[in-house]
C-alpha cells in the first residue's frame, strides 16, 4: 500500500466546547464538528455521505484500541475504519445491509462457518452456539458502534495472526506494508495473507479470489481497491479539524486528539492501562468498587496500582457496557463509567 496513504495523521480538531457539557452533548458536538466535510456527488462521495453519521463512532473506537495496535507497530486511526467501510459497506443502506455471504452492516462482519472470533462476537452480542439466522435476528450487528468495534477487532485479530504465522516477514515490513497485509486478511483471511507473504515476501501481490452470487470464481486486487479508498479519504480527511482537509498540522499523539467526555467526580481523567500507578488509578479502583466490579479487599492489596485484578474488573465493566473488552481505560470506557456512576 502506498506509503502516503498510510502515513500517520495524528492531528485532529481540538475540542473548544465548554467543559461543563454532558457526555451526551459532547457526543453530539463531535458529530457536528465532523459535518464540515461530507462527500461529493460521485459514487464514493455518496457513500461517504451515508457513513458520515458514524464518524464519531469511528473516532471513539479507534481511540480506545490504539494501545493494542501499537503493540503490533500499527498506528490505528479512524481513517482506516472509514476507508475500509468505503470499500466494504453497502452503497444504499450501510447500517442494515446483509450481503450474499452474510457480511453484516457497516464493516461487513462475516462469520466463518457461523462463528466469529470471541472478542468480535462479544462486540456485537453474537452467540457462537446459535445458528447464523438466530444471530442475525438477535445480535447487535445493526448497532453502529458495536459493528465498527467488531470490524476494528477483526483487523486486530488479523494483524496478530499474520505476525504469529510469519514473524520474520512481519518484522521486515514497514507500517504501510503491515496495513496492506492486514487489510487484505480482513477481506481474504489471515491464511491467504500469510501464504502470499511466504511466497512473495513483504511486497507480495495479494489477489483476493471468491465465489460470487453467480456461482463463478472472481479475482480482484483488494489492496489496490482499498488503496483508492485511502487516497480518497486522505484527499480531504474528514477527521482533521478546522476548515480544510489536506493542510499541514502539528504532530500529536492519538489520545491527545480525541475530544474528552466531561469528567465526573470519581472518574479518572487520564487514560490508564496495566502497569500504571498513582491517584488516577486509585480513583478508577474506587469507582469500580462503588459499581461492584472490585471489592475493597481487592484494592487493599495494591491501592493505586493497575494490576491484573483491576484490568479484569475493567474488562468485566466493558463487557457489560458494550465497550471493547480491552482492559484499557480510554475515552469510550471513561464515558461509560461516568454514565454508570450517575445512574448508580
Amino acid at each position: 500500500m502506498a506509503e502516503r496513504a498510510l502515513e500517520q495523521h495524528r492531528q485532529q480538531a481540538e475540542d473548544h466546547e465548554p467543559r461543563q457539557a454532558s457526555p451526551e452533548q459532547e457526543d453530539e458536538q463531535r458529530k457536528q464538528a465532523l459535518r464540515h466535510h461530507v462527500g461529493g456527488n460521485d459514487a464514493l462521495g455518496r457513500k461517504e455521505n451515508l457513513l458520515e453519521p458514524f464518524f464519531a463512532d469511528m473516532q471513539a473506537v479507534a481511540s480506545d484500541l490504539v494501545p493494542q495496535f501499537s503493540e503490533l507497530g500499527l498506528h490505528f486511526r479512524p481513517e482506516v475504519l472509514l476507508a475500509t467501510a468505503l470499500q466494504e459497506a453497502d452503497a444504499r443502506d450501510p447500517l442494515n445491509a446483509r450481503s450474499f455471504d452474510n457480511g453484516l452492516g457497516i464493516m461487513q462482519i462475516t462469520p466463518y462457518q457461523g462463528k466469529l472470533d470471541a472478542n468480535v462476537a462479544r462486540a456485537i452480542g453474537w452467540d457462537n452456539t446459535k445458528s447464523v439466522e438466530y444471530n442475525i435476528a438477535h445480535s447487535r450487528w445493526r448497532d453502529a458502534r458495536s459493528n465498527i468495534t467488531a470490524g476494528a477487532l477483526t483487523m486486530l485479530n488479523k494483524a496478530r495472526a499474520i505476525r504469529r504465522q510469519v514473524p520474520s516477514i512481519w518484522e521486515q515490513m514497514d507500517e504501510p506494508h503491515r496495513w496492506r497485509a492486514t487489510l487484505f486478511a480482513y477481506n481474504a483471511g489471515e491464511g491467504a495473507a500469510a501464504r502470499a507473504l511466504r511466497n512473495g515476501g513483504p511486497n507480495a501481490p495479494m489477489i483476493s479470489t471468491y465465489t460470487g452470487p453467480d456461482g463463478q470464481r472472481h479475482s480482484h486486487d483488494y489492496t489496490q481497491e482499498i488503496q483508492s479508498k485511502f487516497d480518497y479519504v486522505e484527499s480531504h480527511d474528514p477527521f482533521r479539524g478546522g476548515g480544510g482537509g489536506g493542510g499541514q498540522t502539528q504532530n500529536q499523539t492519538p489520545n491527545q486528539n480525541q475530544p474528552e467526555p466531561q469528567v465526573t467526580a470519581g472518574v479518572p481523567s487520564a487514560d490508564l492501562q496495566q502497569g500504571d500507578r498513582g491517584s488516577e488509578v486509585q480513583k478508577l479502583q474506587e469507582a469500580l468498587v462503588q459499581l461492584g466490579y472490585l471489592t475493597q479487599a481487592d484494592i487493599n492489596t495494591g491501592p493505586g496500582i493497575f494490576g491484573p485484578k483491576t484490568e479484569a474488573a475493567v474488562k468485566r465493566f466493558q463487557a457489560e457496557h458494550h465497550v471493547p473488552t480491552t482492559g484499557y481505560f480510554g475515552p469510550q470506557t471513561r464515558r461509560a463509567l461516568a454514565q454508570a456512576l450517575r445512574g448508580h
